[in-house]
């Protein structure tokens, strides 16, 4: 952070997942991260998920508008299914 100001991210800081969320939205698709095991998947249990399945904020806010930008479009939109706790 400098002046007050949250430096930008580019690609090099992003973890896998980050990146591949950021190319699913460049192309309007959706990204899931779940692994398909009911227990393991509830929400309660993400504060034990790996960085394979975190996303930290700063990219969700910072990824539509550098996809956007990209594209030459208005609007990019992600859909956040589960609960999220912020």
């Amino acid at each position: 952070m400098t002046g007050g100001y949250v430096d930008l991210l580019v690609e090099t800081d992003l973890t896998d997942a980050e990146r591949r969320l950021c190319q699913a939205a460049a192309k309007g698709r959706l990204l899931d991260l779940r692994v398909r095991r009911a227990a393991e998947d509830h929400p309660a249990h993400g504060p034990g998920w790996g960085p394979e399945r975190q996303i930290r904020a700063q990219v969700l806010s910072q990824c539509p508008r550098a996809a956007s930008a990209a594209e030459n479009s208005a609007d990019v939109y992600y859909s956040v299914i589960g609960s999220l706790a912020l």
